[in-house]
């Protein structure tokens, strides 16, 4: 017999706790077992023995001894029929209420804050609620009714220094006569304020109102189930401002106390806080509310601003001290100004006041494969079927028995029986074979097991139902011929996965411009620019003189925006063609691709099987994989060609000429399926591959260098990429030449081996030393021409070096125009190294046209409205919404669709355009008030906003406002705080959305928008030249992105440590080779297993 528990004392048992003791016979008899306690003593009371279960519940310290367990039917002194455990019951005391100082526990002494000085909360950012309270003040009754009755947040309005409410008809919310509004601050005021007590919540309101005067608490706040109100000490008039003030101190608050019939208090009613409940509520602030509603008119028309809220800081702030806010000695397992949250090493219990007691955790212990946790041991999981083992892992199920976690093709709690699709084979109980026709249809060459049983896999698959991809492959699917696909990653690594990115398109759709595209012979010789004409119906570029040309065959040229780095496209695209041919010429069609595609010096044909006919649009989908691809001598591609063409697409062809004498050809709907990392509501890009880059490696095939890498002619595909090669002078050099740039060390050159002018002596082994004085200062850096001392240049604040011709470490981009000379590395806090990314600059354009959907809606400030009903004037190429008559004109605003928005850090330094107009209602006043122009709300609970300025009725005036720092951009809310770099950005980083105003009174009749895009940065070459001022870091280990902005393959973001970042700190998944990474939810990393995988850790098959 063994005992399954094997303790010599139990320690850790507190009284109250349940104990649970169980054992079995695994000698020969499997005889039953019975329990026992030492010294003849009986089990205590409510114990029950269950087939060798021994449960305990409510244990006290009287339980302490010895527990026997014995084998029925073995003689005494049969070795191992009887085995014992000693168990031990220790008491616990709670600690008592909090003492008069209000430290968290009984043990703490505290005195006031010494050393912390007074401060103050910045203005409150983010969204604002309304939530309505139900109350009746005179006996006591104050409940938050968040969830029982919505009040809309389309009639709030943020305003740069506070919150407005508009209501027209308090009657519209549909909420009963005692529920009154108030404003939720943002969380920005929640949470822990014990730094607050001893302060004043300070704003400034204004009212406008009719009705009889209302009598509500000012402000109530609420948390650890207690709920606090201020009463104001005077009443507020309405069309005036009035400056209210709540103390965050005893005697200011009240709370309701229920009456006690026959005694000194009859009924319920108010009477004031005591501190302590005054810092419980502040230790965990879930509301802090000011009241929006006045008076008992039939509108609401609230507004307050300049909201503060004092603070406290261990730094002197010349605003004196906080005496008031206490600085506790905490005991072992505390921590925080009055002892509210527990110690690392230490979880929160429940018990006692104040949100509950700190005791240590139980460190965790890991298991092994094949064992389960019980009682902090790991045990063998006991799933055999004799000298087999069918189940990987297992686990204490619910009813305290072991369940299994079995191989395909098994089930039952110890994975002794046949699974469904399973039937039991030949030589059952040994093995379970699939059923007829269960052979995965994705990755089998036939749904029929072949005679043994089995199903007979394609080649990249594995299985028993070869439902598995092999290693180093990915994404199975019916339509592959080797059901996986080859992970190439340009050669430098075998392990990827499927991408995480999502599906978007690059289109063009021809209105009234050719957008680039052009006309080529087939020798790409001859290009014609000009000539074409414009079907506005059928939306086609065309072109009819090409008898003014050489005969021959030729292609429709795309534009840069379909070509650089495509490696994402791989999948297909569709384009719709329509030629017209010569007459008589219908017959002789020529044999020419039908698309090509060129890039890194390989060259790719694809021919369309079937003819296509004349004189009518065919839309023709072309599958950008290597199967349907040949080269030029007529082999088919392979996958390591087709994606080092995509890796860098110099040249996208479609024909337009399909017979000897083509008279016109038109081209239309050209669209390229391609990927970005965010969630765009299409399908995922599964066979887009997501490598698992080595050192010196970016791009999600590894196709790229990374900083401070570059490309070498050694290697294969691609070549190697090396660490840049500057004779030790500098760590930067452009990732395709190898050129160093920022030599440092009076160094210059390609690769820093030169002096500058005016030193001497060998870079390549030493360093450059001064020869003669002169005075040289780089306008890029320097203040001024000429060197005060007669050598020494005055630099700018970024710059350095004896002419400022260098950026110091942590800055890159040496500009003239830039008052600092360099800009400051943001790399999201997880690097300081940076240097301009090899970017160029590009456009993001807004096609209006009607039919597909544009995109844009017409929302609100805090985007909780959703108005569709926008048209389309071909005429002028606007959007146009109409408002309703009768009404006061909502305040909304242009919601750019979501090709916009996303990851836009390229869109740093460029701009954002719009061409806007409106029209008022006849009669009305014309006269628009000042408000925001344009709104960028980032995810990371950062919004910015821009003002433009006054604009008439009638007046169409374009829109043109910079993405930098230096536009005025300023934090929406309360603060109106300048925006900073790092601000501009954090919230480019995740742009959830592009707000631009379209209400300007009111008294709107229509507003109108058009010639809406977005600058934006692409590695390929295009006409509107490189971008110097967006960043490419050296990013640490976990993180990638131009700014080191995501977690990297195999990293998740883990909220919970904030030391790089606010946003959390990219940490390695706990998971093995069988996972595709992780994701936190729950609170913490969840494994995302392989086909084919299962556990927590991806470990079992």
């Amino acid at each position: 017999m063994k005992n399954r528990h094997r303790w010599a004392i139990i320690w850790g048992f507190f009284v109250g706790n349940e104990v649970v003791f169980q054992c079995r016979d695994e000698g020969p008899l499997r005889a039953p077992v019975r329990w026992s306690r030492g010294n003849g003593l009986p089990l205590p009371t409510g114990s029950r023995d269950i087939n060798g279960r021994l449960e305990m519940p409510n244990i006290a310290t009287d339980h302490t001894g010895t527990y026997i367990c014995e084998a029925v039917g073995y003689p005494s002194s049969t070795p191992g029929s009887r085995v014992s455990v000693y168990l031990r019951v220790d008491s616990y005391e709670p600690p008592p209420t909090r003492p008069p100082s209000a430290c968290g526990v009984n043990q703490a002494t505290c005195n006031s804050g010494e050393c912390i000085s007074k401060s103050m909360l910045p203005a409150p950012e983010g969204n604002y609620r309304l939530v309505g309270v139900s109350m009746n003040v005179l006996g006591g009754s104050v409940e938050i009714q968040d969830r029982r009755y919505s009040i809309p947040t389309t009639a709030i309005r943020v305003l740069p220094v506070g919150v407005q409410v508009q209501i027209p008809s308090v009657r519209t919310l549909a909420i009963p006569s005692d529920v009154i509004p108030y404003f939720a601050l943002p969380p920005s005021h929640c949470g822990n304020l014990l730094k607050s007590y001893g302060g004043h919540l300070k704003y400034s309101l204004r009212y406008r109102g009719t009705g009889r005067s209302l009598t509500a608490p000012d402000v109530i706040i609420s948390g650890n189930g207690l709920t606090l109100i201020h009463m104001g000490k005077e009443s507020w008039s309405p069309n005036r401002e009035h400056a209210v003030s709540a103390r965050l101190f005893v005697g200011d608050w009240f709370k309701k106390v229920s009456g006690r019939p026959g005694g000194d208090q009859p009924g319920d009613g108010i009477e004031p806080a005591t501190r302590e409940e005054i810092l419980s509520v502040l230790s965990n602030v879930e509301y802090l509310l000011v009241r929006a509603q006045y008076d008992q008119g039939s509108s609401l028309d609230t507004t307050i601003s300049g909201i503060r809220l004092d603070s406290a800081v261990p730094i002197n702030t010349g605003q004196g001290q906080a005496v008031f806010v206490e600085e506790c000695r905490c005991p072992q397992g505390y921590n925080g100004l009055s002892c509210e949250e527990c110690s690392p090493g230490y979880e929160k219990r429940q018990q006692g006041p104040w949100g509950g007691i700190c005791v240590k955790t139980t460190p965790r212990v890991e298991c092994r494969a094949g064992e389960y946790m019980d009682f902090n041991q790991c045990l063998p999981c006991p799933c055999p079927s004799e000298d087999r083992r069918f189940g990987t892992a297992c686990y204490k199920d619910v009813d305290s028995g072991i369940t299994c976690e079995c191989i395909p093709g098994h089930t039952g709690r110890n994975c002794d029986s046949c699974a469904a699709g399973y039937e039991k084979s030949r030589d059952y109980p040994y093995q379970c074979r699939p059923i007829s026709a269960t052979c995965d249809v994705e990755g089998s060459l036939s749904p029929i097991p072949d005679p043994s049983g089995r199903c007979v896999c394609k080649q990249h698959v594995s299985g028993s139902t070869c439902n598995e991809c092999q290693p180093n492959t990915f994404f199975l699917s019916s339509t592959n011929e080797h059901g996986c696909i080859d992970c190439f990653c340009m050669g430098v690594t075998p392990t990827c996965a499927s991408s995480n990115w999502y599906r978007t398109q690059e289109s063009a759709v021809f209105l009234n411009n050719n957008l680039g595209f052009t006309l080529v012979d087939e020798t790409q010789g001859d290009e014609i620019k000009d000539g074409f004409i414009f079907e506005t119906n059928s939306r086609e570029v065309g072109f009819r003189e090409f008898s003014r040309y050489p005969p021959g065959t030729y292609y429709w040229q795309l534009p840069y925006n379909f070509l650089g780095d495509k490696v994402t496209a791989y999948g297909g695209y569709s384009h719709t063609i329509r030629y017209v041919p010569q007459p008589g010429g219908q017959s002789s069609p020529n044999n020419a691709p039908d698309v090509e595609i060129n890039g890194n010096d390989i060259r790719l044909l694809y021919f369309r099987k079937s003819t296509l006919s004349p004189n009518r649009q065919e839309t023709i989908t072309v599958p950008l994989q290597e199967q349907y691809w040949q080269r030029q001598d007529g082999q088919t591609a392979n996958r390591e060609h087709f994606l080092m063409a995509l890796a860098n697409l110099d040249g996208l062809l479609i024909k337009a000429t399909y017979t000897t004498s083509t008279r016109e050809a038109y081209l239309s709907n050209v669209i390229l399926d391609i990927a970005v990392p965010r969630n765009t509501g299409q399908e995922r890009a599964y066979p887009v591959e997501q490598c698992s880059c080595p050192v010196g490696y970016t791009g999600l095939s590894c196709q790229e260098c990374a900083f401070g890498y570059t490309r070498s002619l050694r290697g294969l595909y691609l070549g190697l990429c090396e660490p840049c090669s500057c004779n030790g002078h500098s760590d930067e050099c452009d990732p395709k030449t190898g050129v160093c740039r920022n030599c440092r060390g009076h160094t210059a050159g390609d690769f820093c081996e030169e002096c500058e002018d005016g030193y001497s002596g060998d870079p390549r082994t030493g360093e450059c030393q001064l020869e003669t004085a002169r005075c040289y200062c780089d306008p890029r850096g320097s203040v001024r021409a000429d060197c005060p001392d007669g050598r020494n240049c005055l630099c700018k604040g970024n710059c350095e070096g004896a002419s400022c011709n260098l950026c110091r470490p942590g800055t890159f981009s040496l500009q003239e125009i830039n008052p600092l000379g360099c800009l400051e590395c943001f790399c999201s806090r997880a690097s300081t190294e940076c240097a301009s990314a090899n970017l160029y600059r590009s456009s993001i354009d807004l096609q209006i046209i009607s039919g597909p959907p544009h995109g844009v809606t017409l929302t609100d400030s805090t985007r909780t409205a959703s108005i569709k009903e926008i048209t389309v004037d071909p005429s002028t190429g606007e959007l146009v919404y109409r408002y309703p008559g009768g009404t006061r004109s909502e305040r909304l605003f242009w919601s750019l669709p979501a090709k916009f928005t996303g990851n836009r850090l390229t869109s740093y330094g460029g701009k954002l355009h719009a061409t806007r107009r409106y029209l008022v209602r006849p009669g009305t006043d014309t006269t628009p008030g000042e408000d925001i122009d344009v709104i960028l709300v980032g995810s990371g609970g950062i919004s910015l906003y821009w003002i433009y300025g006054s604009l008439l009725s009638g007046q169409e005036v374009g829109l043109e406002v910079s993405l930098r720092e230096t536009a005025g951009w300023r934090h929406i809310g309360g603060s109106g705080n300048m925006a900073s770099r790092s601000d501009i950005l954090e919230v480019l980083s995740d742009l959830e959305a592009i707000l631009i105003r379209a209400s300007f009174t009111d008294d709107m009749e229509a507003s109108y928008i058009k010639d809406i895009s977005l600058d934006d940065a692409v590695r390929q070459n295009t006409p509107f030249g490189i971008v110097m001022d967006v960043e490419e870091c050296r990013c640490p280990p976990g993180y990638e992105g131009l700014s080191c902005e995501q977690c990297s393959p195999g990293y998740y973001l883990d909220p919970n440590d904030r030391s790089r970042d606010q946003q959390g700190t990219c940490r390695a998944c706990p998971c093995g080779d069988n996972s595709e990474g992780c994701r936190f939810e729950g609170g913490r990393p969840l494994c995302l297993c392989r086909p084919g995988f299962t556990g927590s850790y991806c470990e079992a098959r």
